[in-house]
């Protein structure tokens, strides 16, 4: 979209610091469950899985800059999409997240494939958002320590 605009920096890197809310959100043990099924059954599984989340991040005005291989990394109040309030947004998309994975696993057991299990962490506070990378390779990202805690009050989520 900015690019459309005609947004110069939207095609070079850069960063601008911003107050965001970032939201790791992955599958708990997902390697023992893939290692149990066919290659066919885990792409469903994971197909269903991310169809059903990405739909929950959208309903609650989330981005969605990386698609994990057993989760998404979501963030509210990027530079093009500002959200007042958006940590509580995030909470209450977290809590969203919970209730569709109970709806998403009784489809799961009614085709024989396992009940998934979430770990979600979530943290708001300042980072540099913008194009990283090389002048050969960028992407959209940020980078800051509200990105590296919401990873680590993820991890937590698993000794629960």
């Amino acid at each position: 979209a900015r690019i459309v605009r005609g947004d110069v920096r939207a095609t070079r890197l850069h960063v601008t610091k911003q107050e965001v809310t970032c939201m790791f959100a992955v599958i708990r043990d997902f390697a023992g469950i893939c290692g149990r099924l066919t290659e066919e059954q885990c792409l469903s599984l994971m197909r269903q899985y991310h169809q059903t989340m990405l739909e929950v991040v959208k309903r609650y005005s989330g981005m969605v800059t990386e698609i994990l291989d057993d989760g998404l990394l979501v963030y509210w109040n990027m530079p093009d999409e500002l959200i007042p309030h958006h940590a509580l947004t995030a909470a209450f998309a977290a809590l969203a997240q919970v209730k569709a994975l109970e709806e998403l696993n009784l489809e799961l057991s009614s085709q024989g494939l396992p009940s998934l299990r979430l770990q979600i962490g979530f943290h708001t506070g300042h980072v540099l958002a913008g194009n990283l990378g090389s002048d050969k390779k960028m992407k959209f990202g940020s980078m800051g320590d509200a990105i590296n805690l919401a990873s680590r009050l993820m991890c937590l989520c698993k000794h629960r």
